[in-house]
């Protein structure tokens, strides 16, 4: 199928969400020579980049042998590339930005958080930290090259009550040099739920791994000072188990301080010692 202007007005959320995957892992070549709209994910989101196909055949679904682990949407229309243009999407994002020309693109209010969601999907992430006490603290995350683009997504987010840190900070590259990079960061659950609620409001289109990441249900297995209470030298909840020991009839815990860095025994728990056995 032939591209015919169907991206000129953005006009449903299908087609807000794709202008979102466009503007995070797009690219917009339009030269004398060469047209080329380009969106490129790992191989894992080869469902939903079969989806955006299904959804617009004028783009080409491809993976090169070159590299098996990336999958593409390809478009060699040039009027395609006229129209994202005009919409704001420049084929050199991190330069545009500075000047204004690469920005957030004119929708109607109510389309806004689906492009949000799909240039999430592409630039963004939802993670939890690995230390046992703060494992269900939910965050969500962007990173990118262009601030001016990321503050417009910021008044949007700070409009419908959504607040997030902003980050200014140099990233180490493959090659060794650093690079500039800017960013929004939520630093707790409950902003970040509220932001997914916000993105996710009415999807009918989503990455699913991210979605299922941000309502993962929590874990709600018991910290080790919840069972064997706080350290006794300084007061601190920050207690991790070392192993057992056995002291005459009684089976003891060992455990350490993270804080004061002390160890010490506490009787083993008639519940634990059953589960043990």
């Amino acid at each position: 199928m032939e591209y015919d202007h169907e991206l000129q007005c953005i006009d449903t959320q299908e087609k807000a969400y794709l202008l979102g995957q466009i503007y995070g892992d797009g690219s917009n070549s339009c030269h004398k020579c060469c047209h080329k709209v380009s969106i490129a994910s790992t191989i894992e989101d080869k469902d939903l980049y079969e989806k955006l196909r299904q959804l617009f055949p004028f783009f080409k679904l491809v993976v090169y042998p070159s590299k098996t682990n990336v999958i593409k949407l390809e478009n060699y229309r040039k009027v395609l590339c006229e129209d994202l243009l005009a919409l704001g999407m420049k084929s050199n994002k991190t330069v545009c930005d500075r000047t204004g020309e690469f920005h957030f693109p004119n929708l109607p209010e109510e389309l806004e958080h689906h492009f949000i969601r799909g240039y999430f999907d592409a630039d963004g992430a939802f993670w939890y930290p690995t230390r046992k006490r703060s494992r269900n603290s939910l965050h969500a995350e962007f990173g990118c090259n262009t601030p001016n683009f990321l503050e417009a997504i910021n008044q949007i987010l700070i409009k419908n009550g959504i607040i997030f840190t902003k980050t200014h900070r140099f990233k180490k590259g493959g090659n060794g040099k650093y690079y500039e990079s800017f960013g929004l960061f939520s630093s707790n659950r409950n902003m970040s739920i509220k932001f997914a609620d916000y993105i996710y409001k009415d999807s009918i289109i989503h990455l699913e791994r991210k979605y299922k990441l941000a309502y993962r249900e929590k874990d709600l297995r018991p910290l080790a000072y919840e069972i064997y209470g706080s350290c006794p030298y300084c007061g601190s909840n920050h207690v991790t188990r070392m192993g057992t020991r056995q002291m005459k009839t009684r089976l003891m815990r060992r455990l350490r301080c993270q804080d004061c860095t002390k160890r010490f025994s506490v009787p083993m728990p008639t519940s634990e010692v059953t589960q043990s056995e």
